[in-house]
């Protein structure tokens, strides 16, 4: 009715025929998104309000078990040669790294 057409017209511009906008206006049909996308044209109205969601992301825990003695080596990236690392200073990386490991 505030659109100016009457129950043909709409009947028309949405690809339907008038007995079926009437069964629509006596309640209880269960649209189509097709239909209803149909209907949002025809009237310049918005009847669906869709939302992406984001992508659910899987967070796994990790357990990683390191045995070692006083030190290790560590290839330097620069050189390339090896050099010894304190096992106390390799555990505390493994353990920071352990605590922030996420995979999407």
């Amino acid at each position: 009715e505030a659109k100016k057409i009457n129950k043909k017209q709409f009947a028309e511009l949405v690809g339907q025929s008038p007995s079926v906008i009437t069964k629509w206006l006596s309640g209880g049909h269960n649209f189509t998104v097709d239909t209803l996308t149909d209907i949002q044209r025809v009237l310049n109205v918005r009847l669906l309000a869709l939302e992406e969601k984001p992508a659910i992301q899987k967070i796994y825990r990790v357990n990683i078990n390191v045995t070692m003695k006083n030190s290790c080596e560590v290839p330097n990236p620069q050189s390339g040669r090896p050099y010894s690392v304190p096992t106390g200073v390799v555990n505390t990386h493994l353990s920071n790294f352990a605590r922030t490991m996420v995979y999407a």
